[in-house]
């Protein structure tokens, strides 16, 4: 079973102050076709697959957006992460997420990645790495995406008050030793949502810098 639906979150970027004030600008109009096969007797699952609407390349077969880890650097600081908080119509609320955004055509993930940078943060970078196309929610939707790795020059001129363009978003950036724990704190302070990548990016961090699990002393 199929149904279609048109002009949907997926096809909009949603720039948003807060709540009562949202303003849509048309990227991409696409058509979400909602299948529903059987993943055992009596068990359906929907599927989200992503087509243009003039019917050529799938979304999900070539990579659209890009997903972007903004690393600050600065002198006599600590490293930072560079992250935005917005307003989601679909949490109904704020979430905190890495600057992200759409690959235009015949622009590369990393172009698009600075790009997108500048225009969320005002920051200007250097692509450190890019990563294969990887999937967001395969159980959901055949959505994928480039993860990029920015590395900032928090010193340079262009840095030190950097000038968005003018996007509803808010820039926090938050020390990368310590990340888990301020995203926490955010989450009780602000009651905002912190996006899944970003908190498996804190998650990774803290186990990467911690004792390894000791396994106990098995007695026979």
């Amino acid at each position: 079973m199929a149904s279609f639906v048109l002009g949907n979150a997926s096809g909009m970027s949603h720039r948003c102050g807060r709540p009562g004030q949202l303003h849509y600008q048309l990227v991409l109009l696409t058509v979400d076709l909602r299948f529903k096969p059987k993943y055992s007797e009596g068990a359906v699952a929907p599927v989200l697959s992503r087509f243009r609407l003039d019917g050529s390349q799938r979304l999900g077969g070539e990579v659209t957006t890009v997903s972007i880890i903004p690393v600050l650097q600065r002198t006599l600081h600590y490293e930072c992460i560079v992250l935005v908080k917005q307003f989601r119509p679909p949490m109904g609320g704020y979430c905190l997420e890495f600057p992200a955004g759409f690959i235009d055509d015949g622009e590369s993930p990393e172009a698009a990645a600075l790009r997108e940078l500048e225009e969320e943060t005002g920051y200007k970078g250097d692509v450190a790495e890019c990563s294969p196309a990887v999937c967001m929610n395969p159980g959901l939707s055949n959505c994928t995406t480039h993860v990029v790795t920015v590395t900032i020059n928090g010193d340079d001129a262009a840095n030190v008050r950097p000038k968005p363009n003018p996007e509803f978003v808010e820039v926090i950036s938050l020390p990368k030793n310590d990340l888990l724990t301020r995203l926490d704190a955010l989450v009780a302070e602000e009651h905002l949502t912190v996006d899944a990548r970003v908190y498996a990016y804190a998650l990774a961090l803290k186990h990467a810098n911690s004792k390894p699990f000791e396994v106990p002393f098995l007695k026979f």
